[in-house]
């Protein structure tokens, strides 16, 4: 069957140039979709690491506040468990009541004392090697002077000292001489003391102020007693 196609031939040749204008528009998306794709995968891929060089900084921030805490937490812990070493190692030191009755046992009626003071006034500590050492128990007397360390604890590796004091200053007054040096002779009697020097004595009237029970002459003395 022969077919007549009876469009004109100006109507024919616009479709004609219609279809291959369409054609190499969309040849053209085409080949600009492809080469923009790599573009497009770029800024996505930058945006990702942006975001996520974001993330490690916060995540930095946070670990160094973290460790700063840390820190702080431990230097507290240890200056606390210092203390708590401190305070035991004080208190482990001697019974100062059973000291302090030995020394007025020790005094006679006529004598009266101002002061006692240790020698140094304040004991210092510094840190030392922790060693296992049983504890055993000591007098008010026996446990007189001398640094002594308590017994470390398991697992530790430094423990705190404290530095006591190995001399007593004892101040007073007396109404004799021979008072104070009997007193002094008493104080070495009782054995606790190393040695017990009387430093100085004045003589001076038991005026208002002095605290001399009563009136008459009275002598100011000073005893140093070491261990």
């Amino acid at each position: 069957m022969i077919g007549v196609n009876l469009i004109p031939m100006s109507i024919r040749h616009a479709q004609a140039v219609r279809r291959r204008v369409l054609a190499w528009a969309m040849a053209v998306s085409v080949v600009a979709g492809a080469g923009s794709l790599p573009a497009v995968l770029a800024t996505v891929q930058a945006a990702r690491l942006s975001s996520l060089e974001g993330e490690q900084l916060a995540l930095s921030g946070a670990l160094s506040r973290l460790r700063r805490e840390h820190t702080e937490t431990v230097s507290q812990i240890e200056a606390i468990h210092n203390e708590i070493e401190r305070a035991t190692t004080f208190r482990q030191k001697r019974e100062w009541s059973a000291l302090l009755a030995l020394i007025g046992r020790a005094m006679p009626q006529d004598v009266w004392l101002e002061s006692i003071a240790t020698d140094p006034a304040l004991p210092t500590a510094t840190a030392a090697p922790k060693t296992a050492v049983p504890a055993t128990p000591a007098s008010a007397i026996t446990a007189v002077g001398g640094s002594q360390t308590p017994p470390a604890p398991p697992g530790g590796s430094s423990s705190v000292t404290i530095e006591a004091p190995r001399k007593l200053n004892i101040q007073g007054m007396a109404r004799t001489y021979e008072s104070i040096q009997a007193y002094a002779a008493n104080l070495a009697g009782t054995g606790v003391f190393s040695s017990v020097v009387l430093g100085r004595s004045t003589s001076g009237g038991a005026g208002p102020g002095s605290g001399a029970p009563g009136s008459g002459e009275a002598y100011r003395f000073l005893i140093v007693c070491e261990w």
